[in-house]
Parts: structure tokens; C-alpha cells; sequence
């Protein structure tokens, strides 16, 4: 890790507001004399206002199942046939007969 990554790491938190004051004026004071810094800082303003700016929006209730049986067929196994839930595509997935939830 370089000196300057120390600098860009911070800067996430740095626009959060989640830095003590006195990291908060260290990285303004670096800011104030990096232009690649203020840049990065300003990408990732853009990041968050186009973040905000998106519609929340709930996934279809079978999305596991049509993920799973795509996984599958790309691993070269006979496809998942869509279920309700999610036992059988996530137990074929990892190769178990017992159903489990998928986030094991």
C-alpha cells in the first residue's frame, strides 16, 4: 500500500462524515493539495447522488430459482427445475440432499 492509498481509502468515510475531527481535517488539508484526491472524492459524490437517485425495487419471488437452475446449467448439471422456495435449488447446488435455506 502506498502512501497515497492511505489518502483514497479514507475518503468513503471522509464523505459519510464518519472520520474523527481529527482525520476529518487531515484529509481535507490533503485534499486541498491533491488533485488526483478532490477527483476521486468527487467520483464518488457522483456515486452517491446517482445511488440516491435510484427506484428501490423488490426482486421476483422465483429470482433464486432461475439463478440456481442458470448456475447449474453452467456447471454442466441437469438444470434445477423451479420450485417454490429454495430447498431444492440451493440443496442440488451444493450437492446435498437435505434442504437448506439459501442464506447458509
Amino acid at each position: 500500500m502506498t502512501m497515497h492509498d492511505e489518502w483514497t481509502d479514507r475518503l468513503s468515510d471522509y464523505l459519510d462524515d464518519e472520520l474523527s475531527d481529527q482525520e476529518r481535517r487531515a484529509v481535507a488539508a490533503h485534499l486541498a493539495e491533491c488533485p488526483d484526491c478532490a477527483h476521486t472524492l468527487d467520483e464518488l459524490r457522483a456515486v452517491v447522488i446517482a445511488a440516491q437517485s435510484v427506484t428501490p425495487s423488490v426482486p421476483p419471488i422465483d429470482l433464486w430459482d432461475r439463478v440456481a437452475t442458470r448456475i447449474a446449467s453452467a456447471e454442466g448439471e441437469r438444470p434445477v427445475a423451479p420450485t417454490v422456495g429454495t430447498s431444492v435449488a440451493v440443496s442440488r447446488l451444493r450437492g446435498s440432499s437435505s434442504p437448506r435455506p439459501a442464506f447458509c
